[in-house]
């Protein structure tokens, strides 16, 4: 999952690279949490601006085997080639 991850946030950091100065700030903070990803970290706990939680892992379970399929896309969901749509 965690290299699952790493290759997202590499993939939304080359497109974002290609906006230059036009990032909004929900797309600099995720550029932000891709550079934590790649130096093997990730987000645990994420607060909102008034200081509510928002998300956070309690547990982090190594020693679990879980099926492929698991990660199958949900009915509905059709992948796209990014490639293909920035063309």
């Amino acid at each position: 999952m965690f290299e699952a991850m790493q290759g997202m946030h590499k993939l939304s950091r080359t497109l974002m690279a290609g906006m230059g100065g036009l990032l909004s700030e929900c797309q600099r903070a995720a550029s932000r949490i891709a550079d934590l990803v790649d130096t093997g970290s990730f987000i645990l706990r994420i607060i909102d601006d008034q200081g509510g939680l928002m998300f956070e892992v309690l547990t982090l379970d190594t020693d679990k085997q879980v099926a492929n399929s698991h990660y199958d896309l949900p009915p509905g969901m059709k992948i796209i080639d990014i490639d293909e749509k920035m063309r």
